[in-house]
């Protein structure tokens, strides 16, 4: 059975949604060989040779560095252990593979990361609200299973949805266009405050979206 490794869920960040790639996502080669990107871990040099995008933990396959040996080992179905790559010049042959496992968010990284997903992933312009947005993952099958292809979506992120939920809507892309005029909130419909104090954001971004966002700093 292979190694695993729990590390911090920033380490396998895909830049897309948190802002920046982490080094474990950063290190991915399997598209460059024989030459490699590397990372870090116990002091020791791996590369990743693949990312399995799991909705809640996303995990990555890696191999250590070790040093280069002649001639080629004998190949070992379906994985990179044994071939050789090149790094800042030096030769090297590819460790036995062990996966690096992103640990879970907590559940205000988790809000975080979905009021990311709904200002920056587009799905404002179908004209659907906030809550329309997060009620329509909860309805997903496998939001209801609780997994998704066999892994379990956490506990932090069903408590994040629904803090979500009870705060306050958000008013439609539409009505809240810069280029357009404010719309009066409709009843029962409240301007979204950030739930966490000390939000710091370029004064460029639009005052629908500095009340929206949570500050991606924090994190």
């Amino acid at each position: 059975m292979n190694q695993t490794i729990l590390v911090p869920w920033q380490r396998l960040a895909d830049g897309v949604f948190d802002k920046k790639n982490g080094d474990i996502q950063s290190a991915y080669s399997a598209d460059k060989k024989p030459k490699v990107r590397t990372f870090t871990h116990d002091g020791k040099l791996f590369t990743c040779m693949g990312i399995h995008w799991k909705p809640c933990m996303p995990e990555a396959w890696c191999h250590q560095l070790m040093p280069f040996t002649e001639p080629d080992p004998p190949k070992v179905p379906y994985s990179n252990e044994g071939e050789a790559v090149t790094f800042n010049g030096g030769k090297y042959r590819l460790g036995p593979a062990i996966l690096f496992v992103a640990s879970d968010r907590t559940v205000e990284e988790w809000r975080i990361h979905y009021r990311a997903i709904y200002t920056d992933g587009g799905y404002f312009t179908s004209e659907k609200t906030y809550h329309q947005f997060i009620e329509a993952q909860m309805e997903r099958d496998q939001f209801k299973q609780g997994c998704v292809a066999g892994y379990t979506i956490t506990g932090n992120v069903k408590t994040a949805m629904s803090l979500e939920l009870a705060a306050p809507d958000f008013t439609k892309w539409a009505e809240s266009r810069p280029d357009t005029k404010q719309s009066e909130p409709q009843q029962g419909q409240l301007p979204l405050v950030a739930p966490t104090p000390n939000v710091q954001l370029p004064s460029a971004i639009p005052a629908w979206r500095a009340a929206f966002k949570f500050n991606h700093n924090q994190s």
